[in-house]
């Protein structure tokens, strides 16, 4: 092993590939699980900041639909940008019905 790193070389090279490669499958479903619950996450975070909002006693109906409103247009156009602007649209029509949000075509 010493005189593998010494020239510069992993001794290890074929068994991490091995591992690697064997692996493949499994490191990406659980990505695919870590990504879904960030995501969830995500829009949870989202209907509390939209709450907070709708609550914000110092802020005018005007300046509450223009903040919600900014939310909906920094959306991307994902999967999650689109999910956002769904919960974004669900909280508008339930609790702030008189905001009118933008027209997207996703």
């Amino acid at each position: 092993d010493m005189l593998m790193r010494r020239r510069g070389e992993d001794p290890y090279r074929v068994e991490k590939r091995w591992f690697l490669d064997s692996t493949e499958g499994l490191r990406e479903e659980l990505l695919e699980l870590w990504r879904i619950e960030r995501e969830r996450h995500s829009l949870l975070k989202l209907r509390g900041r939209l709450n907070r909002v709708a609550e914000d006693r110092t802020l005018s109906d005007q300046q509450k639909a223009a903040r919600v409103v900014s939310m909906y247009q920094a959306t991307t156009d994902d999967d999650t940008g689109i999910a956002a602007r769904d919960v974004i649209s669900e909280f508008v029509a339930e609790s702030m019905p008189g905001i009118v949000l933008p027209n997207r075509t996703d």
